[in-house]
This record gives structure tokens, sequence and C-alpha cells, in this order.
């Protein structure tokens, strides 16, 4: 959102290229959503059967179809770039602005796939608080402030914008690749109880388990008091209605 800002600051012309190039890339982004999605869910299942070698595949699996879908959209970026930004604009500039846009992003695909994949299979590890700072990192601390940098400091033209971000890209889905290596090593699984940590996860399986068991017994206790108040009540009932038959009898 900071940088859209920033396009507008620099032209209507240059933030229509913007969004235009943003919503194409948009459409392979969440074709790997859904297959990180996927691989979250597989992961997490591999690892509550602790079996960290089937795991280890589908992480895998996971991160080699992201880079599958970055190649076919990137290469369609590159080679029909003209022909797609004409289905949305016939303005020349607005045109070469999502030229250069796509372009760019077309370069970044890899690396945008890789730490959306990334982040599913971490998700599935049970690693969530690490990758959100590497979001903080590669964002906030690195890309961002190189965009405006180049932009506003060195004064080059808008497209510097979305370098920048590829570099902020680039760092986090090197953070991403590193942190499931480290996550899924045999080391890790033996010595580690952080969060990325299979031993650790399986102690969570076990102690989810135990609640759960807990969690049944007591249920089962609190129905059986509930009957037996219940049948007490209704017990209750039937000799009062007996009574007052005999009274009025």
């Amino acid at each position: 959102h900071a940088v859209t800002i920033w396009m507008g600051l620099l032209g209507e012309k240059v933030l229509s290229g913007s969004q235009i190039a943003l919503n194409i890339a948009s459409v392979s982004f969440t074709v790997v959503m859904g297959v990180s999605s996927a691989g979250s869910s597989q992961v997490a299942v591999a690892i509550g059967r602790r079996d960290p070698k089937t795991a280890s595949i589908y992480a895998a699996s996971t991160v080699l179809l992201a880079w599958l879908v970055a190649l076919c959209f990137g290469a369609a970026m590159l080679l029909w770039d003209r022909g797609i930004i004409g289905l949305y604009t016939h303005d020349a500039e607005v045109a070469r602005w999502a030229t250069s846009f796509l372009f760019c992003a077309a370069c970044f695909q890899f690396f945008d796939m890789t730490q959306c994949a990334g982040f599913g299979v971490l998700r599935g590890l049970g690693d969530t608080r690490v990758p959100f700072l590497f979001n903080i990192v590669g964002y906030w601390l690195v890309g961002i402030p190189l965009s405006y940098w180049l932009v506003f400091s060195r004064g080059y033209d808008a497209i510097a914008l979305w370098w920048g971000l590829t570099v902020g890209l680039v760092l986090i889905s090197a953070l991403v690749l590193w942190r499931i290596r480290v996550a899924s090593s045999p080391r890790s699984s033996r010595t580690s109880n952080t969060p990325a940590s299979p031993r650790f996860l399986m102690r969570s399986c076990h102690s989810f388990k135990a609640s759960f068991e807990c969690s049944e017994k007591s249920g089962s206790a609190r129905n059986r008091s509930i009957h037996e108040t219940t049948r007490s009540s209704l017990a209750g009932v039937s000799r009062s209605t007996r009574a007052t038959t005999r009274c009025i009898s």
C-alpha cells in the first residue's frame, strides 16, 4: 500500500500501469497460494503421522510446483505482454508503463512464488513466528526503504519502486528456503524443541491427544451428571403428579 501511494504521487499514468501489472501478477500468485495451502496441509498430516521423510517430499514438491507455475506465468508475461495489457487499456502511455512493470513482475515471479510456497511449508511444520520476522526484514527494513531511496533520493523512475521490492523478495525467498532446510534437517529433528522441529510437533500432538481424552472424560462425566439430574427431576414431577391425583380423588 505504501508503494501504491508513492505511485500515485508520480502520476496517474504510472499508477494505472502499476495496477495493471499488479493485477496480472496476482493471477499467478493466487494459483501458488492454492499450492501453498495444499502443501501446508500435507506436510502437517505427515508430521502428525511421525513421517518426516514424507513431509520432506511434500515440502520439496510444493516448492517445485510453485517454481513450475512461476516459469509458466513468467514466460507468458514476457512473450505476450502487449496482448495481455491490450485487454486492459489502449492508452499508449499507460501501456508503456504497464509493460515495464510487467517485465519486472516476470523477473520476480520465481522469488515471489518461492516465498509463498515456502511460507505454506513452514506453516505445516508449525513455524509461523520466524517467517513473520522474515517479512518484516525483507519488506519493511530492506525492500520499501530501498524503493523510496532509489526513486525519491536518487531520482530513478517509478519502475525502481518495484525493483526495490524485488530485492526484498529475493532476501525473503532465500531466508525461507534456509529455514525449511534447517527445520527439515535430521539434526534439528533430534535436538531442537523449536516450533519448526518435528520432535516438538510430535510432543504437541501427544499433548493435544491427552487434552482431548481428558475433555472426553470430563464430557462423559458431565453428561452422566445431567442425565441423573434429569431423571431425578422427572421422578419428582411424577411423585407430585400422583400426590395431586390422590388429593383430587
